[in-house]
């Protein structure tokens, strides 16, 4: 009796942690709308005809049902999948609604965003520091981060290649505009800064990139399928793309990628606070030449030279400000 005491009693410990786990997770209401981030843990049963498969999600690796009949399924590369093509270990983002269980998604749109998780860090489509996956309520049409995770993870840098969305005109930049990439459409965010150029670095006018078009966008990844543009490359039509070292033979459709670090670099300047916009997220710096420079606080770190170890900075502070830039 003895020894099987200890067992009992692990066992009731495990079943007590599976129990907490689950009621940590977020159990929404049917009908609502949800985006769903996770690893594939049962693939579709391809014998049985099954269109259903199980994630695991967050650090609990909660278990889901993905319920994707009739749906819009999509490779990384944006072709259509079936069934079939699903295994143990790729990562899927998938847009649904929940059924009458909260553990299962009637699914609308499913995308595989990783075939293994050592293919999971270059993905544009997680969330940096969400690498266990998520679900999330989505308002309306629009799909935010994790509101956890959206207030401790900074922006991410991406690139995309990706054809021009017909909503593009000239004068509408400060509005946003769209770029298809492999299937999924971004909305990209345009501050003044943000840098039209050719493919070999000369200025581009807005009214020279057209709806149709492809380009090459690097920018900062801010909320769900969208990006804060930092610089914009024109590429020219469908030939014009084959003919350029963008061009991917598996990947005809574009792609959306995180920036490797080599393709970063790390720049430091020191001035003075001109104003700080909290709302929109950057402070304005005036540096001893005289030019003042718009810093975007989730891409730079601000220190406060006559108050280390501060980032309650305002107008006049004298602050050093350490930004990650494109190459």
């Amino acid at each position: 009796m003895r020894r099987i005491l200890p067992w009992v009693t692990a066992i009731l410990l495990s079943l007590s942690s599976v129990a907490q786990a689950r009621e940590r997770a977020p159990a929404f209401p049917q009908g609502t709308a949800v985006l769903v981030v996770g690893e594939v843990t049962s693939p579709p049963k391809t014998r049985l005809g099954e269109q259903k498969m199980q994630v695991a999600v967050g650090l609990e690796h909660t278990d889901y049902t993905l319920h994707f009949f009739g749906a819009q399924v999509l490779g990384v590369n944006g072709r259509p999948l079936d069934e079939g093509d699903f295994h143990h270990g790729m990562w899927v983002r998938a847009e649904g609604r929940i059924m009458n269980d909260s553990r299962r998604v009637k699914v609308g749109r499913l995308q595989v965003i990783a075939s293994d998780r050592a293919s999971l860090a270059r993905s544009a489509l997680l969330p940096p520091g969400q690498e266990q996956g998520y679900i999330t309520s989505v308002a309306g049409t629009r799909q935010t981060i994790p509101e956890g995770a959206a207030a401790s993870v900074r922006p991410s840098p991406t690139v995309i290649v990706g054809r021009v969305g017909q909503d593009y005109h000239p004068r509408g930049l400060a509005m946003g505009i769209s770029v298809q990439a492999a299937g999924t459409e971004w909305r990209l965010e345009f501050p003044e800064e943000a840098r039209l150029i050719d493919r070999q670095g000369g200025a581009v006018s807005a009214d020279q990139i057209l709806p149709g078009q492809w380009v090459r966008v690097l920018g900062w990844r801010t909320d769900d399928l969208r990006l804060r543009v930092a610089r914009v490359e024109q590429i020219g039509k469908d030939a014009a793309l084959r003919r350029s070292s963008l061009y991917r033979v598996g990947s005809p459709l574009g792609y959306a990628e995180s920036v490797e670090p080599s393709g970063l670099e790390r720049i430091t300047l020191r001035g003075i606070v001109r104003k700080v916009d909290a709302a929109a997220g950057y402070v304005t710096l005036r540096t001893p030449d005289q030019r003042e420079h718009r810093i975007w606080l989730p891409a730079a770190e601000v220190t406060v030279l006559h108050r280390p170890g501060t980032h309650d900075y305002r107008a006049g502070d004298e602050v050093e400000a350490a930004i990650v830039m494109f190459r």
